[in-house]
């Protein structure tokens, strides 16, 4: 009733996945964007909150020459319909489907804006702190959503975490500090909720570059 879901975190050596504020930073290093262009390529859709697009004004294709066409779906959890239509990810609409998930209150104006721009509503419910997640991902396996790659932010993962929705977890631990001013990984959650607990299982590490990459599936 709902789809695979694998989450990406690219994760600084103090635990965090980007700045609260300013200049957009790229935690990991060039070998693990790379792996993220195939993990894009093999995904129906990928999720990110509307926090991430605020910050980082994301595109979400793929990004190898001669195969942006193997973009996947692009998603964004939206409470209040937030998405500019001057982002990336609006601007791209045209050409790439994307899916604003919001909820039933959603102020019309704002769903109507992104509308007119290609852009495809989906309203659900609402649980604590936000779009009902669960509620989601029912709707996405609805229309056909098969394997969803869950890109960010922190809160996001927390929420699937949280809620026993994660079947992956792929972490790219980088050698960069972000410091004080950073994002933590899992919304002030510790990163041992994966690592450590009995419900992942480690399966894959390797090194990209100067990255560190490990996968973990459902164990139970």
């Amino acid at each position: 009733g709902r789809p695979h879901v694998t989450l990406k975190l690219a994760v600084s050596a103090d635990g965090m996945i980007g700045r609260q504020t300013g200049e957009r930073m790229l935690v990991s290093g060039r070998e693990a964007f790379a792996r993220l262009q195939t993990m894009r390529i093999e995904a129906d859709a990928t999720l990110i909150g509307i926090g991430t697009s605020l910050v980082d004004d994301p595109s979400l294709t793929v990004r190898v020459p001669g195969l942006r066409a193997h973009s996947p779906i692009r998603i964004v959890l939206d409470t209040q319909a937030r998405l500019s239509p001057k982002s990336s990810l609006v601007r791209g609409a045209a050409d790439t489907a994307l899916w604003v998930v919001c909820s039933n209150e959603a102020p019309l104006a704002h769903r109507e804006a992104l509308l007119a721009h290609g852009v495809e509503i989906l309203p659900v419910g609402t649980g604590s702190g936000g779009i009902d997640i669960e509620a989601a991902m029912r709707l996405l396996a609805e229309r056909g959503v098969t394997r969803l790659l869950a890109e960010g932010g922190a809160r996001v993962a927390a929420s699937l975490l949280g809620r026993g929705l994660l079947d992956e977890v792929v972490l790219f631990h980088a050698p960069v500090v972000v410091g004080p001013d950073g994002v933590r990984a899992l919304a002030g959650g510790a990163l041992s909720a994966i690592e450590r607990s009995p419900r992942f299982r480690r399966v894959e590490e390797a090194r990209l570059g100067e990255d560190r990459m490990v996968r973990y599936e459902r164990a139970v």
